[in-house]
């Protein structure tokens, strides 16, 4: 546990990024970009006080966040219930599957508890023909406040449906445009997210989603083929 995940690239990748065997991972400011292709995904949080914040998923085909559910009294080789993790300022676009699983897994090889003390806060969520917001059944004591949801045909307490414009800028990722419905819409006060994806510094009002509007300088983004790995491969 205790790890951090920061300023990485999956693209193409099949499978998630799984938090198993460990508590309190941070995994802030990656990129998640699935291309479509078959089994791609975001991230699956087993256990307890994870923290995920400031993640750009976009085109993935098996779902953006898994919170999984879990056995009582869990062994090494089942899964203990996610509690109390923070998913937050994520943005999620054109993905399908689920953008969130609230309890993954529930009801099979003896998984029966549900997730519990989940916040889920300003995060945006633009959903595509492909996907749907939200499946399965949260657990006790938690806590939504500051989504938005574009596309979505329902949404719940906590997440407001906005019309929000997106541009695909130089890097490739899709952004809302200057003055959108994100603008200053967070709520809450969450002083632990100091920046947004790019690594520039959230200051004043903060922004839903993983972008925050700034002039600073963007200090890391998302990798090509090219730029990582041996050298006889980029040639």
């Amino acid at each position: 546990g205790e790890n951090v995940y920061r300023g990485n690239t999956f693209r193409e990748c099949a499978g998630m990024l799984t938090l198993r065997h460990g508590d309190r991972n941070v995994v802030d400011g990656n990129f998640f970009l699935g291309g479509g292709k078959q089994d791609s995904g975001g991230i699956r949080i087993i256990g307890e006080d994870h923290v995920v914040t400031n993640n750009y998923i976009e085109g993935v085909t098996r779902g953006a966040f898994w919170i999984t559910a879990g056995v009582p009294n869990s062994a090494l080789n089942q899964y203990y219930v996610a509690k109390r993790a923070l998913i937050a300022f994520n943005t999620v676009v054109d993905s399908a599957g689920p953008h969130l699983d609230l309890a993954n897994g529930l009801g099979g090889a003896g998984r029966t508890l549900k997730p519990e003390g989940v916040v889920v806060a300003n995060n945006l969520f633009v959903v595509g023909t492909a996907g749907t917001l939200l499946t399965g059944e949260e657990g006790t004591g938690w806590k939504w406040q500051g989504n938005l949801a574009v596309g979505a045909s329902a949404v719940r307490a906590g997440i407001r449906r906005a019309e929000v414009k997106l541009v695909r800028g130089p890097d490739g990722l899709l952004r809302p445009v200057a003055g959108s419905a994100v603008t200053g819409a967070a709520e809450g006060s969450f002083a632990m997210v100091k920046t947004d994806v790019d690594g520039q510094p959230r200051t004043g009002r903060y922004d839903v989603g993983c972008d925050q509007a700034s002039v600073q300088p963007v200090t890391h983004g998302p990798l090509a083929a090219t730029e990582v790995g041996p050298a006889w491969r980029k040639r």
